[in-house]
């Protein structure tokens, strides 16, 4: 089997031995990418073989993607996945989000593993190179009501989640919306699909077309936008100054989902609507837009650029170049990078990390049958018919 990942792959050994040259050709193919690369010593014979350095950790940006995280939500989302192959390693990435709900990766990295070490190094890299920037319900009293309810179902899991600050799993409590509405890191599950240079050529294609046929918004806002406007068509409005900014906001009862008839208090001078929607997600809702329209003022100035067409434009507008034939990328004549051994996987399957539950033993237990009557749960001596014959 791994004779036939070689001939497709190439070589493991030889992969490492390239690896210094190749990060080297992508920074003069595209200036402004970074990386680091973390080595170890190697020892033969309790001696140190400068001839060679072992592979401990890498970190890599390309500066499309620096760029392109410029025109996005000023969000980062991190996972990690273990990497199949001879040696035991870890893919660490970071992802953002496109005002167009694109997933689109900013930073790399391969380590031991998903470690306290090697996390705090990831993060540290995608904060100096990449960003300085950085509870579904947003109604404060519709969370704590989900939240007590919750917290009721046991004192454990209320001592367990009281520990834990609200700003930081909570949309309800994210005052200043920085989160734009996300709350999992599902932007990285999906990136294997977008680790490739025609996902940034082909979202950049479709900006420009829509750019060209008068397209202003993505295409995700005008949906949420058009599905705000007809709520707000039923909304009530009560001005409460002259200013036009402070409103009360009544939302039409509907009888057959039970739900509405609930007030709110907007303030369009502070961009505060008490549902919260506003703040969290940067676009007006149903209850700002009704607010608006009671006075003539134009809603579409509350919605924030990045979710500008323009601006997917932008994020995608860099230049890739290719890098050529493989024969270009040489080993380095000053020491050969080589794998680390202790890394190597063993012979066989590997060993399951997952916690086992009462499922997994109850599927563990054979499964006795019985060879007279053919039932599960009891053998030819036990069995019920033979004892009524008897």
């Amino acid at each position: 089997m791994e004779g036939k990942i070689v001939k497709v792959f190439g070589d493991w050994d030889e992969s490492y031995a390239t690896l210094p040259r190749w990060l080297e050709y992508m920074q003069l193919h595209s200036s402004g990418s970074v990386y680091k690369i973390e080595t170890n010593d190697y020892v033969r014979g309790h001696q140190v073989d400068n001839r060679y350095r072992v592979f401990h950790r890498l970190f890599w940006s390309f500066q499309q993607c620096i760029t392109a995280f410029n025109f996005c939500k000023p969000l980062i989302q991190v996972d990690g996945t273990f990497l199949y192959g001879k040696y035991r390693q870890t893919l660490l990435i970071a992802t953002a989000q496109d005002g167009n709900n694109c997933v689109l990766p900013i930073a790399f990295a391969i380590v031991e593993g998903e470690t306290l070490s090697a996390w705090e190094w990831f993060l540290a890299l995608v904060r100096l190179h990449v960003t300085e920037k950085t509870g579904y319900a947003t109604c404060k009293q519709r969370f704590e009501e989900k939240l007590e309810r919750f917290c009721n179902e046991s004192e454990d899991i209320r001592n367990w989640i009281n520990c834990i600050s609200k700003e930081k799993w909570t949309l309800a409590y994210d005052d200043e919306g920085r989160r734009y509405g996300h709350m999992t890191t599902n932007l990285s599950e999906v990136v294997n699909k977008i680790l490739k240079v025609e996902y940034f050529v082909k979202r950049g294609e479709e900006a420009t077309t829509e750019l060209n046929n008068g397209g202003r918004y993505c295409r995700k806002l005008m949906q949420q936008m058009e599905k705000n406007q007809q709520e707000a068509s039923s909304h009530q409005v009560r001005r409460y100054d002259i200013q036009r900014t402070r409103f009360e906001v009544e939302e039409a009862f509907n009888p057959i989902t039970q739900r509405g008839g609930n007030k709110w208090t907007v303030i369009l001078s502070n961009r505060f609507c008490e549902c919260r929607k506003f703040q969290t997600y940067r676009y007006p809702c149903s209850h700002v837009i009704a607010a608006c329209a009671s006075v003539s003022i134009n809603y579409w100035q509350w919605v924030y650029p990045v979710y500008s067409v323009q601006s997917v434009v932008n994020a995608y507008s860099s230049e890739w170049w290719p890098l050529g034939n493989n024969n270009n990328i040489l080993r380095s004549n000053e020491w050969k990078l080589v794998p680390d051994d202790e890394r190597s996987r063993g012979i066989g399957r590997p060993k399951s990390t997952r916690i086992r539950n009462e499922m997994d033993w109850v599927d563990s237990q054979p499964c006795q049958r019985c060879s007279r009557c053919k039932q599960s749960g009891h053998n030819q001596r036990h069995c019920p018919r033979h004892n009524e014959r008897t």
